[in-house]
């Protein structure tokens, strides 16, 4: 575009930002947003506008409006093929299809995919289309594997438990499945709520010792004065109340693993045995004379800063080198957005079946939940899903008035003249990219047909012959 175009550009879209405010419609000011940061692209300046449109996908997705998500999705793409930044441009082409895919939009996905052929940035059509198909129409199938230089083993990551899509997440299941066999420690950090026990488990599942005992202990949730017999045992007369011999975790764990969670809040005194038996095996029930030997996997949890903590003087250095032999780092459920409608309906299937219900999750609601921060991660949302089914009807579909707390968002229709172009763009791309389907198309603008009928008869649009 020349820049006298592109100042021409920029002058209506002014004058279009100030009415969208005066209205107080705010997905067209979300669109004008992101007309602002695709002519920054125009002019050259591509790395302001991926950043912009990052923030502005992220802004979309948290108000719902899917359209605009959808398109933000796409325009981030093309940024980042023009920046030769595959990795961002791999991630957002996969968020593109699943958006695309879930709301009927193949007809726009198709071109798009064409054009991305077209500009030398695709991958071949069998590979596109299959990697599209596992992440919307078949949810029981795992993403297409990345080609990796050391051809790390693939991991069915379902049959573990762990729902995803996530290439993070399969990478990081990867590094595990070349290191399982070992004994090296494995350090797991991530928000709570993020999966980590579930990893853990992983880790003994595929390893040799996956027949033995997988124990697992909350550090932070035991007092200072008893994590050491609990990890440790203790003698009979050690203190008061010990009247008899106990063996601890690390002797029932011999020859397993042991998953030791919230690592970052054992007391100084039980690190200094940890790391006995770490480099050792051996340790000292509290009372004992004598040392035992244990052949145990440890695996580490943590969802604090484990750097911050040996700064600080709160855990030791030597501790902190030892337990990361293989440090695995799980995303929080914000950052791997495809994961969201996988999983709400994966709970769903569960609280259907323990409820006796029939409900099911529209399109329109998962966009909703996407929406959401989820600070708590994967263990909100379950207990979100399970106490939204438990509040809806027998059958039907979970609407986001079920979700307790939240109310769902309202609808806006007026529309100031300044706008009208605005909004009949908005309508027939929606229109075109569905083959004109209605329901799809309501669905892919978060309306109802009959709202999406009563625009289409205020902005004169019709099927084409």
């Amino acid at each position: 575009m020349e820049k006298r175009n592109v100042r021409r550009a920029r002058y209506h879209l002014q004058r279009a930002r100030k009415h969208a405010e005066v209205a107080s419609e705010a997905e067209d000011t979300l669109a004008l947003n992101r007309i602002e940061a695709e002519l920054l692209w125009l002019e050259g300046s591509s790395r302001p506008a991926l950043d912009a449109l990052l923030a502005h996908a992220k802004d979309a997705a948290e108000k719902g409006y899917g359209y605009e998500h959808l398109l933000t999705a796409h325009r981030i793409v093309q940024v980042a093929d023009s920046l030769g930044e595959r990795k961002i441009a791999r991630q957002w082409w996969t968020k593109t299809q699943f958006l695309a895919e879930s709301s009927g939009a193949l007809p726009l996905l198709e071109r798009w995919r064409k054009q991305r052929l077209a500009d030398g940035y695709g991958e071949p059509e069998s590979t596109e289309k299959t990697a599209g198909a596992a992440t919307h129409t078949d949810p029981q199938a795992e993403p297409e594997p990345v080609p990796d230089p050391d051809d790390l083993p693939r991991v069915p990551l379902r049959e573990h438990g762990i729902i995803t899509l996530s290439r993070k997440l399969q990478e990081q299941a990867s590094w595990i499945a070349r290191l399982a066999p070992t004994k090296v420690p494995v350090l797991i950090q991530g928000q709570s709520g993020t999966g980590k026990e579930l990893f853990a488990r992983l880790v003994h599942d595929l390893s040799p010792r996956a027949a033995e005992p997988f124990l697992a202990v909350n550090c932070g949730a035991l007092p200072a004065e008893i994590i050491e017999s609990e990890l440790f045992g203790h003698r009979r007369g050690a203190f008061t109340g010990a009247v008899t011999d106990k063996p601890g975790l690390f002797h029932e764990a011999h020859r397993g693993t042991l998953f030791l969670d919230e690592i970052g809040e054992m007391p100084p005194q039980a690190q200094a045995k940890l790391l006995r038996v770490l480099e050792s095996g051996e340790f000292r029930p509290v009372g004992g004379v004598h040392y035992e030997t244990v052949d145990v996997r440890i695996v580490a949890a943590t969802n604090v800063d484990l750097k911050k903590r040996v700064y600080e003087g709160r855990f030791r250095k030597d501790l902190f080198y030892r337990l990361k032999g293989l440090e695995i780092f799980l995303p929080p459920l914000r950052d791997r957005l495809a994961d969201v409608p996988l999983l709400a309906e994966f709970f769903l299937d569960e609280a259907n079946r323990v409820l006796g219900k029939s409900l099911e999750l529209p399109f329109p609601t998962l966009q909703w939940l996407m929406g959401q921060d989820w600070p708590g991660n994967v263990r909100q949302l379950k207990l979100a899903v399970e106490s939204a089914a438990a509040l809806a009807p027998q059958a039907g579909t979970l609407l986001p008035r079920h979700f307790t707390g939240v109310d769902p968002r309202g609808e806006t229709t007026s529309l100031p003249e300044e706008l009208i172009e605005i909004e009949r763009a908005r309508v027939v791309n929606a229109l075109e990219a569905t083959g004109w389907n209605t329901a799809a198309a309501a669905r892919l603008l978060g309306m109802s047909r009959t709202t999406l009928a009563g625009r289409m008869r205020k902005l004169r649009i019709r099927k084409p012959n």
